[in-house]
């Protein structure tokens, strides 16, 4: 009886030794493919990936958190959750977040269009001038764009990217812009079933980074930080299961 009451204790002792770390991710294919109501786990590349590399560290409890996109920006930023996965630099961002010093993923956006579509390339971004594009509200936007005066009309919300597509199809909007190659590839398997639409290229590289909260002390920052700088191959190995269409 003594015995199992110190193999208990010592169990407890030990959990409790470990660091919480909490880690916000968003519906991101193939990264992360997640259920906005929660009935199922989330699953992806990057989920994949924490449970290899974050959650085999015996000195962390790692907890993973699905919540919308915005919500992962703000939490970080608030220093609610500890991590987030996977987000593209920008000047306002890094004001409340801390980066990676590396990128786990790199990838161009698309601007998906209709195939009668007048715009058949995309060679810079000027060719994008006067138009309106679809977006998903708070992820990236080129500034060139921005500059160029593209409009974009984003929405929000659980069926967000359905929603986009659909205003396409009834040429409401030009395009639809999407942040990341990935996204695009897993947009276009589900919705283009009528090969009604063409994805376009956008002459960027954009880099997708783990973000921490500003206060993370700095020897589990460095730790998170080294897993990631000494993983990014491996990531990309893990990331090309779930991909049909590599960005």
């Amino acid at each position: 009886m003594r015995i199992l009451l110190f193999l208990i204790l010592v169990t407890q002792n030990s959990f409790a030794m470990k660091k919480e770390i909490k880690i916000a991710v968003y519906n991101n294919p193939p990264h992360v493919f997640a259920d906005p109501r929660g009935a199922t786990p989330a699953t992806g590349a990057a989920i994949e990936f924490i449970n290899i590399y974050f959650g085999s560290r015996k000195e962390f409890n790692v907890k993973t958190v699905v919540m919308p996109f915005p919500r992962c920006l703000a939490e970080v930023g608030s220093k609610k959750v500890d991590v987030g996965f996977l987000f593209a630099k920008t000047p306002d961002r890094e004001k409340n977040l801390r980066y990676s010093s590396t990128s786990l993923a790199t990838t161009q956006s698309r601007v998906l269009v209709l195939k009668d579509s007048k715009l058949k390339e995309i060679k810079s971004f000027d060719d994008l001038k006067g138009l309106t594009l679809g977006h998903s509200a708070e992820t990236f936007i080129p500034p060139e764009l921005l500059k160029l005066g593209v409009k974009f009309d984003s929405l929000s919300g659980v069926d967000h990217m359905a929603r986009n597509v659909e205003r396409l199809r009834l040429k409401k909007i030009d395009g639809l812009f999407i942040a990341t190659g990935t996204a695009a590839a897993y947009v276009m398997d589900l919705e283009n079933k009528k090969n009604e639409f063409r994805s376009l290229k956008v002459p960027n590289e954009l880099e997708l980074f783990v973000v921490f909260r500003k206060d993370l002390d700095s020897e589990t920052f460095n730790v998170l930080n080294g897993i990631i700088e000494k993983n990014r191959a491996n990531y990309q190995a893990i990331l090309s299961k779930y991909l049909k269409d590599a960005p």
